[in-house]
């Protein structure tokens, strides 16, 4: 357990800024709301799972950690978010981009916006998030408060992320996984959410100058190579033939079916065919990192141990 004594040595000053954080509970949003309690800082959390709420709020008791999480359901924001946003002089967005926008637009004291989203944004094809993750660059880009936006592609090992884990559950149901023919050669490039935290930390200690930037892995690969990556990990030698885009459409409507079985929509297909890459060397340039190697992780279906393990990876980070 934390000792008082322990605690104070991260404390800050009378005047420190005040937290607000959108999607504490999983995410880039869970490793930097614990970053935060770790320091002393006076940071609140909003989450929509009541359970996960209630089991963090108990993990900072149990360490004599400073912090609170909120349990809301910001699709339907409650009165009470108003004096939570009130309250917070920097605002971090870990959530749907929209919830952010609505946060904006209350009466506020904000002196600083971060907010993580999704190069999806880049997507030639229609997509439901892309007008709101347009809506928020649009406010970082332009409005009153000093911001930045954070634009990741496919994030692997964080708490309730299933990108990686939907192939490993692939990969399980059958040796052989058909893609179709421009999805197999489309590029990826994984980021750890490790990273992502990284990099919002240092968002939070020195605004970037760079009111949009993108983040990606270390590598960019096949989509095709991506899922033998994976394959590989869980023990399976996975093949991947291409077909046409039909026989694949109606292969995911029965897998989906299934008990257990990934659900994947022929929406997503279309979109698996694009690339989904960036140019690394500003994130490289403004937040002093090199993305960690490409390496996947069973999920720890635990959320207590789920919450220890990016405690601990915390701890690691900081002791380097």
């Amino acid at each position: 357990m934390t000792t008082a004594a322990g605690r104070n040595r991260y404390s800050r000053p009378m005047g420190a800024p005040r937290y607000l954080i959108l999607g504490a509970t999983g995410g880039p949003g869970l490793g930097t709301f614990l970053h935060l309690a770790r320091e002393g800082a006076k940071v609140t959390g909003i989450g929509r799972n009541p359970q996960h709420v209630e089991v963090l709020n108990s993990f900072l008791r149990s360490r004599d950690l400073p912090g609170r999480v909120v349990q809301m359901d910001l699709w339907r924001p409650p009165p009470e978010l108003a004096d939570l946003v009130m309250q917070a002089t920097v605002l971090v967005s870990a959530s749907q981009a929209n919830f952010a926008t609505h946060c904006m637009q209350l009466p506020h004291r904000l002196e600083r916006l971060v907010a993580v989203s999704s190069i999806r944004l880049y997507s030639r094809f229609p997509h439901p998030l892309i007008p709101p993750i347009a809506e928020l660059r649009d406010l970082v880009e332009n409005g009153p408060v000093s911001g930045v936006l954070l634009l990741t592609t496919m994030q692997t090992g964080g708490v309730g992320y299933n990108n990686l884990e939907r192939l490993a559950q692939l990969a399980r149901l059958s040796p052989v996984i058909s893609l179709p023919f421009a999805a197999a050669e489309a590029l990826v490039q994984p980021i750890h959410t490790d990273d992502v935290v990284h990099c919002i930390r240092r968002c939070l200690d020195q605004m970037p100058g760079s009111p949009v930037v993108a983040l990606g892995g270390p590598v960019q690969l096949r989509y095709a190579d991506l899922i033998r990556h994976v394959g590989a990990a869980v023990g399976r030698t996975v093949r991947t033939p291409t077909v046409p885009d039909s026989i694949v459409h109606l292969a995911a409507t029965v897998l989906s079916s299934l008990p257990g079985g990934p659900g994947i929509s022929a929406e997503e297909l279309r979109r698996v065919a694009e690339d989904k890459v960036c140019d690394t060397a500003e994130m490289v340039r403004l937040f002093g990192i090199e993305p960690r190697p490409l390496q996947y992780e069973e999920p720890i279906l635990d959320y207590h141990d789920a919450i220890n393990r990016v405690f601990a990876s915390l701890e690691s980070s900081d002791a380097h």
